[in-house]
């Protein structure tokens, strides 16, 4: 099975550069155009990662193969910016994960009770800043999951990421990260021979999804 686990929205909200965050959109994708070009493109399972939001699940809950994610924005302690993917989730784990966000220990500690399947998404982003070895030190221990192929990454920094997620055995997962129609389904994380969402989610715990798909050219 195949699913783009990092795609966003017109529910992203505003576009987080300085200066753009004044007057655009993070994306001005429609939920709806989001889905039926992921099936066209392959997708066994669709999920959205909006930024901080589940909006866009008004009007995908309908389809059986939609599961509800998002994208938590977030600092460590260290006072550094992250982005979280958090997967198949409720809106109870939505309200939860939003009253936590700005303490990442508790929101971790939410996420492993819930035994939510949750990813350090682009982690060598310059878009979120530097980090410190003490981040380092905080993904090692409590992340399951390191986004290992972004679609909007280049090569260089998702290699990176795929070398840190293996030396620290973690689950590899991969999504598009599209902000437009584009470049939608063309990054994605498989997991051969699942049937379902369930065993689907399943075998990413376990270590056993594979990234697939393009890195970006910037």
């Amino acid at each position: 099975m195949r699913c783009d686990l990092h795609v966003h929205t017109i529910h992203s909200g505003m576009c987080t550069v300085p200066v753009f965050n004044r007057i655009c959109r993070e994306s001005y994708n429609d939920p709806l155009e989001v889905y039926e070009i992921l099936k066209r493109r392959g997708m066994d399972l669709v999920t959205i990662t909006d930024h901080d939001s589940i909006g866009a699940a008004e009007q995908l809950r309908k389809f059986p193969d939609f599961f509800l994610s998002e994208e938590v924005s977030c600092s460590t302690p260290e006072g550094t910016r992250l982005h979280v993917g958090v997967y198949d989730i409720t809106e109870r784990d939505h309200l939860e994960l939003q009253r936590r966000r700005d303490d990442l220990l508790s929101l971790i500690a939410f996420m492993r009770e819930q035994r939510l399947l949750f990813s350090l998404n682009h982690v060598f982003s310059r878009l979120t800043g530097r980090r410190t070895a003490a981040d380092f030190a905080l993904f090692e221990r409590y992340f399951p999951a390191v986004e290992t192929r972004n679609g909007q990454m280049p090569a260089r920094g998702n290699k990176a990421a795929a070398r840190l997620a293996a030396c620290w055995g973690k689950a590899a997962v991969a999504g598009s990260d599209s902000h437009t129609l584009g470049p939608l389904g063309l990054t994605y994380t498989a997991a051969p021979g699942a049937r379902g969402k369930v065993e689907y989610l399943e075998m990413l715990q376990r270590r056993a999804g594979v990234a697939q798909g393009e890195s970006g050219r910037y």
